[in-house]
């Protein structure tokens, strides 16, 4: 498990130096209550900057007051391409007596090559803090797939910084809830970077680094900036070449599998496999990686879930892995629930963190270090996912705008003063749009549609819980992350790339949060080769023909995939850990549920419209729509995780 980074830096006044250290020891302590407190480098206020890491479920290994005019860096994850750093740096295979530690390497990297050309070079999952004594400046970065996020947030003149959430604890009373993100969550479930719950506070995006000023006015100037292109975009200008399909396959092939090899390391390994093609591909190359038969582990549901374990099972047969099953009932997944803010120091509303939590915990009984297919979705874009979403708006805009316009006023009426009737006609237009699903909202899901003059604004409608956050959080402004920048529906080729791009940036670093935080609470390391870089910048040059064929999206992934499994295997309908809450918060989580929506608290603590949710919350109970239950899960992780930071 990668350590946890923490630090502050402050503006050189006599009464902030004095609380500072103070302040670092109450980050580590609510990081990690069980932790021992270290002795401290320097006397408190004798500097203005502190570093701590903590190792471990029981150990700070240090806090440091770091000299003003030494550099300095903290670092945690792990750089995966450290020969060839080394060699780029000068070094010689005896120039250094024992391999560098990662932090060592990273520091000399910057001080040679500057800020953004070292973390460009960087191949790894990574979260870093470097005090640049020359410049006078504390820089902090992330890698370039978030798979280790860095949270930061200003109090007053001192700056807090900060790989786990949970730092921030402390000072809850003294931070804002940021309503505006607030309606983010509502949304969509998590908060995209940079925005987090607290106003004050911010979350480093993937690829980018903020670098903070230390003034002598006793104020700190702040930048942020890019290090690195997105790793979703695609680079048509650097295409590698004319690659025939099977040279594509080869290099594919050879690039994850050194991604694989490069993660194995000493530890006992094993894999997360579902019935999907990325899970099993990573399955079957760290098989092949390692020699040996490697334990997969799978989650199976009794009752109404969909169950993938089955079809993961044979895939385990054919692979000859040493294959374990977990099966759920409704019992224990109501069960995890209590555990969520321990797992997950941010919001978040994913119904498959449950059974993702639980498969973390039994995977640390035999393994170290459990390798994930997280990202195979995006790297060759899903296609499959969003074009039928380009054809439901061209069938929309096939309608005449005065057409569509009547259209959307006679739903707004009928859904003001016969529900029933607005509902049934939505759904015989959502059959005739092709965009009918029984686990989506269709009454707003088609007016969405209609409403949308491009591409982007149809995309937003799709992936959203709610329409119109602002009705369930009064006096919410949601700022606008993408969605409407242009996506002109003359440019086909060129807006659905667009989207493409946009809808990975967005929806795949809550995947990799759920993963990574599920394992971290279970003492559990985890690897995902899908964010490797060479493999990304490599798939990001792809031509489409690559990526999308025939309606079939990660088509180059496939024929990779096919070469260690039979397809009839592997062509089956994928659906991952995904679970229907609905029947549990109707049962076992009834009561628990009732607490956090609670009329009078929700008044009290004034985040929420009260009617609204009540509202909601009873339709639901009485089985009208199930796709409530993905907005109210938004607002009951936000319930829970507000009892357990307000209450620290």
């Amino acid at each position: 498990m990668d350590p946890t980074i923490c630090g502050a830096i402050a503006a050189r006044s006599r009464q902030e130096l004095g609380c500072l250290s103070q302040m670092v020891a109450e980050m580590c302590q609510a990081i990690c209550p069980s932790c021992h407190q270290p002795q401290r480098s320097m006397p408190p206020g004798t500097s203005n900057i502190i570093f701590a890491k903590i190792i471990g479920a029981r150990t700070t290994s240090s806090i440091r007051s770091l000299l003003y005019e030494q550099p300095s860096a903290l670092f945690t994850g792990t750089v995966y391409n450290k020969s060839a750093l080394l060699d780029a740096l000068g070094f010689g295979r005896g120039d250094l007596a024992t391999p560098p530690e990662d932090e060592w390497l990273v520091t000399h990297a910057i001080q040679r090559w500057g800020v953004p050309k070292a973390l460009k070079e960087i191949s790894g999952k990574f979260a870093l803090a470097f005090w640049d004594a020359q410049e006078r400046r504390l820089v902090l970065a992330s890698d370039r797939s978030t798979e280790l996020n860095l949270y930061y947030a200003k109090i007053g003149t001192i700056l807090l910084f900060s790989s786990d959430f949970r730092a921030f604890k402390p000072f809850h009373r003294r931070l804002e809830i940021d309503r505006d993100a607030l309606s983010m969550l509502v949304r969509y479930g998590y908060l995209p970077a940079p925005y987090t719950i607290y106003r004050e506070a911010r979350k480093l995006p993937a690829s980018h680094f903020a670098a903070f000023l230390s003034d002598p006015s006793e104020s700190m100037k702040v930048s942020e900036g890019r290090y690195a292109e997105s790793l979703y975009e695609r680079h048509s200008i650097q295409s590698p070449g004319q690659l025939s399909d099977l040279e594509a396959t080869d290099r594919l092939d050879t690039l994850l599998l050194n991604g694989i090899t490069s993660r194995v390391g000493n530890s006992s390994v094993g894999a997360f496999m579902s019935s999907g093609f990325d899970s099993t591909l990573v399955a079957a190359m760290l098989q092949k990686a390692t020699g040996r038969r490697i334990p997969t582990f799978t989650i199976g549901f009794q009752g109404v879930h969909f169950d993938e374990a089955p079809a993961a099972r044979l895939i385990a047969e054919h692979l000859g892995t040493s294959h374990q099953e977990i099966y759920l009932d409704d019992k224990m997944l109501a069960a995890a629930v209590l555990d969520i803010p321990k797992t997950y120091p941010e919001p978040l509303a994913d119904s498959s963190q449950l059974p993702t939590m639980i498969m973390a915990r039994s995977a640390k009984q035999l393994v170290d270090t459990v390798f994930s297919g997280d990202g195979g979705d995006c790297i060759l874009g899903e296609y499959t996912v969003l074009m039928p979403i380009y054809r439901a708006l061209l069938r929309a805009q096939s309608l005449s705008l005065p057409v569509r316009r009547a259209l959307c006023n006679i739903l707004t009426v009928l859904g003001g003063i016969h529900p029933q009737l607005g509902s049934s006609i939505a759904g015989y237009l959502a059959k005739r749009l092709k965009i009918a699903d029984p686990g989506r909202d269709m009454f707003l899901d088609v007016l969405g549609l209609l409403r949308s003059s491009d591409l982007g604004a149809a995309g937003l409608t799709v992936i959203s819980r709610v329409s119109d956050p602002a009705l369930f959080v009064p006096g919410s402004d949601e700022p606008d992350i993408g969605w409407h920048d242009g996506f002109a529906l003359g440019r086909a080729a060129a807006a659905i790339d667009q989207l493409v791009k946009l809808d990975a940036e967005v929806t795949l670093p809550p995947v990799i949060r759920k993963t990574v935080s599920a394992c971290e609470h279970a003492s559990l390391n985890v690897a995902m080769p899908f964010m490797d870089r060479e493999l990304l910048d490599f798939c990001s040059m792809l031509p489409r023909r690559l990526k999308y064929r025939r309606d079939r999206s990660k088509w180059l992934l496939r024929q990779v995939a096919y070469r260690y499994t039979p397809k009839a295997l592997l062509d089956l309908p994928k659906r991952g850990f995904s679970i229907w809450l609905s029947p549990i918060l109707r049962r076992e989580l009834r009561d628990w549920a009732e607490h956090l929506l609670n009329e009078k608290r929700l008044e009290s603590e004034g985040f929420f419209d009260p009617k609204r949710v009540r509202r909601e919350w009873q339709l639901h109970v009485d089985g009208v729509g199930d796709f409530r239950e993905e907005r109210l899960w938004s607002i009951l992780m936000f319930q829970q995780w507000l009892d357990t930071f307000a209450s620290y």
